[in-house]
């Protein structure tokens, strides 16, 4: 019997000579059944090559026959080249691609779902490839291309999650938009694609700190919760969605009303969301960072409180591996923080090491998050050393904060306080035991995530930063780090 690469080469040799002649009796010989019947027995489930070629002898030959025979053979070329489509084959039938492509949602929809649940990148890299593949095949004007295209930005975001490329974030507002300005007034969906809208406006404004994106995600989580119908079993998300993009402009503006409303959104999402149900983690979480936000401004410690048991449950609610559970733990600690700095409880404060620790060591490498949970891990680190004294909290906080100046991107807004936070926990550590190791090693490393490597405006102090440092070398030079790194600075010479 001939071997898988034989067949393959029989068959493409028959197919070769249909393509340049015209005439499909090649793929009609007795010998040809018998080769693609040997072949598909053969073949496995990831052998696109081979069933490909299989789509394209099924496709001549339905278009030489007639009949029920007619009607099997693009049947099965369907099968094979939906299979080849979801898996991104290219170079299938134009004609086809349309079908295809709606063939493809069932599949595209349980990635997604297995992508989302997921804290590791290879599924959300392969569910965004598919529903850019069929969202790209549909047709304007398709009536299944609004929910595909809402599809496509949610799949585009979570993408951006695992690796903060801000393109994403960009084309899945693109598609959130295009989503919702398809979707008329009264469509049972447009809720959902207006929540949605508002949700990757929201994650960009986080990104950008642009002011019209937290306008306009608000303005679109709005509309969601007024569209929606009061038995609308999403309406609970879509309060929380509204909730969080209220609190996010709240810490921009200052303003306590849009906390206030933040809050009372959230909470008819936590009394509406029931025990057990899949979004029950995330409404928690919103409601606990509002909470925490509310105590920071008014100083009421009930809302702190109040906070810590919402987050607490959300981290309870959330199942291990799952995405959203490093959020949880993340906003968890940092409320255990604040009520250590607030009441002086140790246990609050052991508590948050273990709860941002878990959110870090939870969190993939080069996911979008990493860099700002190693840096709230180092800060609550620090915070304990200066407490307990422990110089393996002191060192441990050093590596946190160092690992998150290096997850961070260069212009990111962030990059000057963790730059900041490391120099600050460097120079904490030459106090306790009088020594700094291998500055010059560190600045260098630290000066890298900058993206002014010309060193312009560099302290005189620094030197060549090699050989012996001073102290105030080392706290003059990361202090002109941390101010290189704030977005908009222009250095000048000394």
């Amino acid at each position: 019997m001939p071997d898988q690469e034989e067949l393959m080469a029989a068959l493409q040799a028959r197919l070769d000579q249909v393509r340049a002649t015209g005439d499909a009796s090649p793929l009609l010989e007795p010998e040809a059944l018998d080769e693609e019947r040997q072949l598909a027995v053969l073949l496995g489930d990831g052998d696109i090559r081979g069933w490909k070629l299989l789509g394209w002898v099924h496709w001549h030959r339905h278009q030489a026959v007639s009949g029920t025979q007619r009607e099997a053979e693009l049947a099965a070329a369907m099968a094979t080249f939906t299979a080849c489509f979801v898996a991104g084959g290219t170079d299938l039938p134009e004609p086809l691609l349309p079908e295809l492509a709606e063939r493809a949602v069932p599949a595209a929809t349980n990635l997604l779902q297995d992508a989302l649940s997921s804290a590791g990148p290879d599924p959300v890299y392969a569910a965004a490839a598919l529903w850019q593949r069929i969202v790209n095949a549909i047709p304007a004007g398709h009536p299944d291309r609004p929910g595909l295209l809402s599809n496509l930005s949610i799949a585009l975001e979570a993408r951006y999650d695992r690796t903060g490329i801000l393109a994403d974030l960009d084309a899945a507002a693109d598609a959130a938009h295009a989503a919702v300005n398809a979707t008329p007034a009264g469509h049972p969906n447009r809720a959902g694609r207006l929540s949605n809208l508002g949700s990757v406006l929201l994650a960009r404004f986080e990104r950008t700190g642009a002011s019209e994106d937290i306008n306009a995600a608000i303005e679109a989580a709005q509309a969601a919760v007024d569209t929606a119908s009061s038995k609308d079993p999403e309406r609970a998300v879509y309060q929380s969605n509204l909730g969080a993009a209220l609190e996010a402009r709240f810490e921009r503006t200052g303003v306590l009303a849009d906390l206030d409303a933040a809050i009372a959104s959230l909470q008819a999402s936590a009394q509406a969301t029931p025990g057990g149900h899949q979004n029950r983690g995330g409404v928690l979480t919103n409601l606990g960072i509002a909470l925490h936000a509310r105590f920071e401004r008014t100083g009421v410690l009930a809302d702190l409180d109040a906070a810590i048991a919402s987050l607490r449950a959300s981290a309870q609610a959330t199942p291990g591996g799952h995405q959203t559970r490093g959020g949880a733990l993340t906003n968890l600690g940092i409320a255990l923080h604040a009520r250590f700095e607030r009441t002086g409880a140790l246990a609050d404060l052991d508590a948050a090491v273990a709860s941002l620790q878990a959110a870090a060591d939870a969190t993939p490498a080069g996911h979008s998050l990493q860099a700002g949970r190693l840096s709230n891990l180092g800060s609550a680190l620090l915070t304990r050393f200066r407490n307990t004294g422990s110089l393996a909290d002191l060192d441990t906080a050093i590596e946190a904060d160092q690992a998150a100046v290096d997850a961070t991107p260069g212009g990111h807004p962030s990059l000057a306080g963790r730059l900041s936070n490391l120099g600050n926990a460097l120079w904490v550590r030459f106090e306790s035991v009088g020594k700094l190791t291998a500055p010059h090693v560190t600045f260098r490393r630290c000066s890298s995530r900058v993206r002014s490597r010309r060193h312009v405006g560099l302290p005189q102090c620094c030197g060549t930063m090699t050989g012996t440092w001073k102290p105030e070398s080392w706290s003059a030079c990361f202090t002109w780090l941390a101010v290189t790194a704030c977005p908009g600075h222009r250095p000048s010479p000394n």
